[in-house]
């Protein structure tokens, strides 16, 4: 039996360009000459803050997305196997083996009011979960038997099955009061037309 739990605490890096960009593609498009913050201590950003004449796209300011943003993973993993045999007669053996792969993986973010992202939102939070469930059985009947000077006798047969469930969950809120309690307060966000939730379900065998 192997049991692991890893909790990482990150930086939303991933995304593409633009509006949606992440940490190290919002530091790549962002202009140099542009300071982080603004006199009052706000950040500042590029569509706002840019010069004109550059026609400035919408990118989020890569300082705040490091600085400010909640961004939590977390992976959960046991590994198990468990075997037995049994001589049902002579020179024939049972064996029967099962093993079981379980990992449970989260996200939660949360995109407060001094980003981009979480400006126009009142902050916006990010909840998602992928579990997987893989289950494996072998059963082989293996007979051995001497025929003594013909020599011996061997014989092998078997059957597997193997089967794997993985469900995912992903779900947005916004239009919060406040940014103290980010994601841990899901459900009091107001965001038009209630959160959004999206699940599915796979299996194979």
């Amino acid at each position: 039996l192997l049991l692991s739990r890893v909790n990482t605490t990150a930086i939303p890096t991933n995304g593409g360009s633009n509006q949606s960009a992440g940490a190290i593609g919002a530091a790549l498009q962002y202009y140099p000459t542009i300071p982080v913050r603004r006199p009052d201590g706000t950040f500042t950003l590029l569509a706002d803050d840019g010069p004109a004449a550059l026609t400035p796209s919408t990118v989020p300011n890569p300082v705040s997305l490091v600085q400010d943003v909640t961004d939590l993973l977390g992976d959960t993993r046991v590994l198990s196997n468990v075997f037995g045999e049994y001589t049902v007669m002579k020179g024939l053996v049972l064996r029967i083996s099962g093993g079981a792969d379980y990992s449970s993986r989260w996200r939660d973010t949360y995109y407060p009011r001094t980003t981009l992202q979480g400006r126009g939102v009142d902050g916006e939070a990010r909840r998602g979960r992928n579990e997987q469930l893989g289950l494996l059985n072998e059963n082989t009947l293996a007979y051995q038997t001497s025929l003594g000077s013909f020599g011996t006798v061997n014989a092998l047969g078997g059957y597997s099955r193997q089967k794997q469930t993985t469900t995912t969950s992903n779900m947005i809120n916004s239009n919060y009061v406040s940014d103290l309690t980010n994601f841990e307060d899901f459900g009091s966000g107001a965001r038009p037309n209630g959160p959004s939730v999206t699940t599915g379900r796979n299996d194979f065998t």
